[in-house]
């Protein structure tokens, strides 16, 4: 069940990847670079020892900078301009923008939950292009997952709730996730969800479902920012052929998470 697993979701890559071939590779970069300088790289092998444990960390290595979400959609609208139907133009759309975003290029954010300052004692949980929901607790998805000594830049880091374990977490909540990406990514027309991971979208993200997964672990005491205003949603929704997205008017980005946790804003 493993080995089909692990092919299907090779399949997958490879799928995406021959039809982003296809695009004109002009539209492929965007100009912005919100990656942080390794410079300014923290690494944590074990958490925050001020803390305390077990602790939950939302980590991010995204410059604290919003996505130019306008530098954004005319790069879509290069994309589906090369496509005369809206079906083509969606596929392509979400294609282009699944390959952005899970490529790191806008940043990238995990949560890791210590139980100890002893080192691998830690669960790590985020969600990937192509793949979907990955942890070192999941099996499906082995070797995918951000190990506890990847460098990052932005931090917030908390004692996990007394009423919450990794169980729970992995459990009641992650489930939910994992149901509501698939959801939200059949009402705009994104690949199915085949081995049970969950669906990497546009709108379900690596930030998306880190600050999501954060939020349900805090309830409404310690709740973090990770979205940013989608201007003139209705205009994208009709040049890139995906109604569904006209009601959407914030954005999951990881520069948004890490300018929260970094400067409060």
């Amino acid at each position: 069940m493993l080995k089909k697993a692990i092919y299907v979701i090779i399949f997958v890559n490879l799928c995406t990847l021959f039809f982003s071939m296809k695009l004109d590779t002009h539209a492929e970069e965007l100009d912005k670079n919100y990656q942080g300088n390794s410079s300014n790289d923290i690494v944590q092998p074990t958490g925050d020892k001020n803390v305390g444990y077990p602790q939950v960390c939302i980590r991010t290595n995204a410059k604290p900078q919003p996505l130019d979400f306008e530098e954004l959609a005319n790069k879509c609208d290069e994309v589906a301009a090369q496509f005369s139907t809206d079906e083509e133009r969606a596929r392509a759309v979400i294609s282009y923008l699944n390959t952005i975003i899970g490529s790191g290029s806008l940043g990238h954010a995990w949560v890791i939950i210590f139980n100890s300052d002893k080192p691998n004692d830690y669960a790590s949980y985020s969600f990937g292009a192509g793949i979907g929901y990955v942890s070192n607790h999941n099996p499906k998805v082995q070797g995918y997952y951000d190990l506890p000594d990847r460098p990052f830049i932005a931090q917030k880091a908390v004692k996990l709730p007394s009423n919450m374990d990794t169980n729970q977490i992995e459990n009641n909540i992650i489930p939910k996730l994992i149901a509501e990406s698939n959801e939200i990514g059949n009402i705009i027309g994104s690949k199915e969800d085949i081995v049970g991971n969950g669906t990497f979208t546009p709108l379900t993200t690596c930030t998306w479902f880190s600050g999501s997964l954060w939020n349900r672990i805090f309830g409404i005491k310690d709740q973090v920012q990770f979205t940013s205003i989608f201007p003139d949603s209705e205009v994208h929704a009709k040049r890139w052929g995906i109604p569904a997205l006209s009601d959407i008017h914030e954005i999951a980005n990881p520069g948004a998470l890490s300018q929260f946790i970094l400067q409060g804003i």
